[in-house]
């Protein structure tokens, strides 16, 4: 199942890139797979803006650095939507972001 994993501490920062299996210092987002399906147009955005490669096939890292600007890009995105279950994948997007903002971390795409 895909997810999101936002570092609770340093040392989930380190997990993640060292022992991505020890999750006990990351805050967990699972995903239901239509999700992917619905936020794969701003996962792209945030490649090209970003320079990352977020894919279905590929784990990926947004940097700390450039969170704030995907929280912003993501809640435009989220405006595109109407249906309920559609509104639920991009905010489920934006509660993971805002964490990530919250904590001053990365965000880590995992699918």
């Amino acid at each position: 199942m895909p997810r999101y994993f936002v570092p609770l501490n340093k040392q989930g920062e380190i997990d993640i890139e060292e022992n991505p299996i020890d999750r006990s210092n990351l805050k967990e987002f699972p995903m239901e797979d239509y999700e992917f399906k619905v936020v794969v147009s701003v996962l792209l955005d945030f490649n090209d803006k970003f320079d990352l490669l977020i894919d279905y096939a590929e784990d990926e890292i947004l940097p700390a650095e450039h969170v704030a600007e995907a929280l912003e890009m993501t809640k435009e995105f989220a405006k595109k939507f109407t249906d309920e279950k559609s509104l639920k994948a991009v905010n489920h997007l934006i509660e993971a972001l805002e964490f990530a903002k919250k904590n001053s971390t990365l965000l880590y795409f995992w699918f």
